[in-house]
């Protein structure tokens, strides 16, 4: 299964407890709207789960020369994103909101491979194969 959107990446937020002691997802909302963007299978997985997650951040307005040059990346743009939003909880935020569509649970996943990189859009691609 092959999930891609070009939305910007979110990081999960913390769940937060209320003074009467309720637990909620700050994200909710978000994971809700993003689901309702990527095409999702009619029954979620089953058995043991293979995952890759691409995060594509579009680089910044400070990256870049200006004037004649525009557009060209400047000699000291980092080549990688070591940047926030953490990879780990980008990865959180999207396995989270695919938990119970995409695959039964996200205890099948016995793999996961995720990264984070700079490239011309936004977007979210996350692929998932079932293992053995």
């Amino acid at each position: 299964m092959h999930i891609h959107t070009s939305t910007r990446p979110r990081p999960l937020k913390r769940h937060r407890t209320t003074r009467a002691g309720h637990r909620y997802d700050p994200s909710a909302s978000e994971k809700r709207a993003w689901l309702k963007q990527a095409q999702l299978p009619d029954k979620p997985l089953t058995g043991p789960l293979s995952v890759e997650c691409t995060f594509t951040f579009r680089r910044p307005k400070a990256h870049f020369r200006t004037g004649k040059y525009a557009g060209v990346l400047k000699d000291s743009a980092p080549a990688v994103m070591v940047s926030t939003p953490d990879v780990d909880n980008v990865a959180k935020f999207y396995l989270d909101a695919l938990n119970g569509k995409a695959f039964v649970d996200d205890r099948q996943i016995v793999r996961l491979e995720a990264t984070k990189r700079y490239g011309e859009m936004d977007a979210v691609d996350i692929r998932i194969k079932s293992c053995f």
